[in-house]
């Protein structure tokens, strides 16, 4: 049995939404001295590179290996030990994995002398530091100082009206995160910095129905200087058409209101969502819960593959927020009906913004 409410509410409201935002700016790489040769590390699956610039007349080098900025020991390293960076050939590069920690002698140095890490962890930053030896056992060079955290920042892009935006989850070690975001066809990223206390990034007043593209990685501040440790996270991705934040908070919403009354809380995937927000594009040219093509919109889901043999939908345009929408559809006896049916076990959520508009639907199946 399919159930429908074919109630659609249509009450506009006039809400001002305050987002917060912070200052974009770009980082240069000569904002901070480094010192010569240059060293970076290349995060790589459950290991690192280090790739150092080679040195004059140097016949070996010492590598010096911490965790959570702390030196543990270190390691020499002749020359045959070490081999030529492919994408730069005036460097060369050493593999850090469980193999290099065991397999070779390092001599504890530092605060550390205790610990004897055997394996590495996705839970920590790494550091590392290289100096170069002549033939003589003369000290020439040392590099820079350079960072990696192994562990995934896992982002997630969202919009909302007149914001679009980037959260992602707490980086061990780190106090400081870069924030990379380009739109539309744009080649070039925009750069910014975001405290750890904040983890979010906001564009005001997006393009309109734009693609707006996120990265992000983990950084350290010490004395003012900002140093990326980390990798860049991969890329996620949001159209300010559809506001996936408003989605998030229905679904929300919706299960405070059965767990009130001790009812199974809805889950969400990508399937049924793409149904509702097939449907609520469709909510924008026909206001009704029959289809633009004269067909029921339950057909959508069987159009886009989404099984089911119990089905329900909500629909809803001008309410502001989802506090709005969610408050009237539960005093409305239909669309209160759909949101606490125990026999539905998922839900899809479509936003929709269209020349100044708003449209939401609420898709059940069992």
């Amino acid at each position: 049995m399919k159930t429908i409410k074919k109630s659609i509410l249509s009450l506009i409201l006039v809400c001002t939404v305050l987002m917060g935002s912070f200052s974009a700016m770009t980082l240069s790489a000569s904002a901070a001295a480094t010192a010569s040769p240059q060293l970076n590390l290349v995060r790589g699956q459950n290991c690192f590179n280090v790739v150092w610039n080679k040195v004059s007349n140097a016949s070996k080098y010492r590598l010096y290996f911490g965790g959570n900025t702390r030196w543990r020991r270190y390691t020499d390293l002749k020359l045959n030990e070490v081999s030529v960076y492919p994408k730069n050939t005036q460097s060369v590069q050493f593999l850090i994995n469980s193999k290099a920690l065991t397999g070779r002698s390092w001599t504890p140095y530092g605060a550390d002398k205790h610990i004897s890490t055997s394996s590495l962890k996705t839970t920590e930053n790494y550091c590392c530091q290289v100096e170069a030896f002549d033939k003589n056992n003369k000290h020439l060079a040392w590099t820079n100082v350079g960072y990696v955290y192994l562990g995934a920042t896992t982002i997630k892009a969202w919009s909302k009206p007149n914001a679009v935006g980037v959260s992602w989850n707490k980086a061990y070690g780190s106090n400081t995160y870069q924030v990379a975001y380009r739109y539309g066809s744009q080649t070039t990223y925009t750069y910014a910095i975001c405290t750890d206390t904040q983890r979010q990034f906001v564009v005001n007043n997006p393009k309109k129905q734009t693609n707006y593209y996120f990265q992000v990685r983990p950084c350290v501040k010490v004395g003012g200087i900002i140093r990326a440790y980390g990798s860049w996270s991969r890329t996620s991705a949001v159209n300010n058409t559809f506001h996936t934040a408003y989605e998030e908070e229905v679904i929300k919403l919706v299960n405070q209101e059965r767990a009130k009354r001790s009812l199974p809380q809805l889950s969400t995937n990508s399937a049924i969502t793409n149904v509702a927000h097939l449907r609520v594009k469709e909510l924008s040219q026909y206001n009704s819960h029959t289809r633009p093509n004269g067909k029921n919109c339950f057909t959508a889901a069987d159009e886009l593959g989404v099984p089911h043999s119990y089905a329900g939908e909500n629909a809803a345009s001008g309410y502001p927020t989802p506090e709005y929408v969610v408050n009237d559809w539960m005093s409305s006896q239909g669309h209160r009906n759909n949101i606490l049916d125990p026999k539905f076990k998922k839900i899809g959520v479509g936003c929709y913004e269209i020349n100044g508009n708003i449209y939401w639907i609420q898709f059940f199946t069992n």
